[in-house]
């Protein structure tokens, strides 16, 4: 298993920007056959010189010494990131640990918010190797808070929601997926990336549709402060051992489902 090491980064392009949002590609400096392809639910901690480290879900990259990000503006660091890309900045990883697709898997629906479609980058990746047929639901507020997505996930077919109708369907991703709900009958897999209220309202549909949870992976967010699993800080809820920064954050199964009703309750009604 790869360790995590500090790599130095040099930026190379800004790819696309709405000023709410930023897709950035960064250079590696040192240690370029270290860095090898990230596995999904795999992250980093970027550093901004003069900034605290966040948690970044690296994209997929194609290039073996380039390193991709999909930032939106949510604190001080990311903010500062999305207005003024550092040219010069930092990672330590990999983070995590790789998310396997179970054998059998043909179908395959993902569903992003926002920069959750991060996550799902390289999951999409790999499910195009292994010849899965791919549906992407995508859901943003508007128009211009919707990237490149071609250059960030792979699919057979992509389905667009804004809040606002500017763009594709008029309505949240899950209303998509609810006006789709076939084609998530027919999957083999279910992975999902986005805020909590949306993960939740997912959920619940999900569960309406008696889903197997074991085909279900969401993942999931929580404070990262260490990296490295000394703290705890980034445990799940339900007594478990799960450790976002060691175990990687895609969750499934019936550990999902407790994360579900631990968060969920806030967004019951919405």
């Amino acid at each position: 298993m790869r360790g995590p090491r500090y790599f130095s980064l040099s930026l190379r392009e800004v790819e696309w920007a709405s000023g709410e949002a930023i897709l950035l590609a960064y250079r590696v400096l040192n240690g370029e056959d270290s860095v090898g392809v990230f596995e999904p639910g795999e992250f980093v901690l970027f550093w901004v010189p003069g900034l605290e480290a966040i948690p970044l879900t690296p994209l997929y990259a194609g290039e073996r010494a380039v390193v991709r990000f999909y930032v939106a503006s949510r604190g001080d660091t990311s903010g500062r990131v999305v207005v003024q890309p550092p040219v010069h900045a930092g990672m330590i990883g990999p983070l995590g640990r790789g998310f396997r697709v179970g054998a059998g898997v043909s179908r395959a629906v993902l569903v992003a918010g926002g920069t959750g479609v991060a996550a799902l980058s390289t999951l999409s990746m790999l499910l195009r190797e292994l010849g899965v047929r791919v549906t992407v639901f995508y859901g943003a507020r508007n128009r211009s808070l919707v990237p490149p997505l071609d250059s960030i996930v792979y699919s057979d077919k992509t389905v667009i929601a804004t809040d606002d109708g500017s763009v594709g369907l008029h309505g949240t991703v899950v209303d998509a997926v609810k006006r789709y709900v076939e084609l998530v009958a027919d999957a083999e897999l279910v992975a999902a990336a986005g805020p909590p209220p949306m993960l939740c309202r997912l959920g619940m549909l999900l569960e309406s549709l008696g889903v197997d949870w074991e085909s279900v992976a969401f993942s999931v967010e929580s404070y990262v402060k260490c990296g490295l699993g000394f703290c705890g800080r980034c445990s799940l809820p339900c007594g478990s051992n799960h450790l976002l920064c060691r175990e990687g954050s895609f969750v499934s199964g019936g550990l999902l489902q407790c994360w579900l009703r631990s968060v969920c309750g806030e967004y019951a009604g919405g």
